[in-house]
């Protein structure tokens, strides 16, 4: 489900109440609002702690490292994309101290 304008309860999910019952017109796009809210609310709290995290030192990485992944180039994709999965990080042994 993406929340776009013109979707307004569009979407087969939100046609029916949790338990299975039809919803009317005004009820699905009421049920669509409520959801394009709550995402934009998680959305938020996932930016949010990001910045957090970099101010207080909790992440290594800065603000521009944090969101590169993000960043949309000219065709669309993301940096995260178009770069690919990367070379993975060697994982620390546990059984040493």
């Amino acid at each position: 489900m993406s929340c776009k304008p013109g979707h307004r309860g569009n979407h087969p999910v939100l046609r029916l109440t949790p338990t299975r019952r039809r919803r009317t017109e005004r009820q699905a796009a009421e049920a669509y609002e409520a959801e394009c809210r709550r995402r934009r609310q998680a959305l938020a709290a996932v930016i949010k702690a990001k910045l957090v995290a970099v101010e207080d030192g909790i992440s290594t990485n800065t603000h521009e490292a944090e969101f590169l992944a993000y960043v949309v180039l000219s065709d669309g994709r993301t940096i995260g994309e178009w770069a690919g999965p990367g070379p993975c990080r060697p994982q620390r042994d546990r059984t040493k101290r």
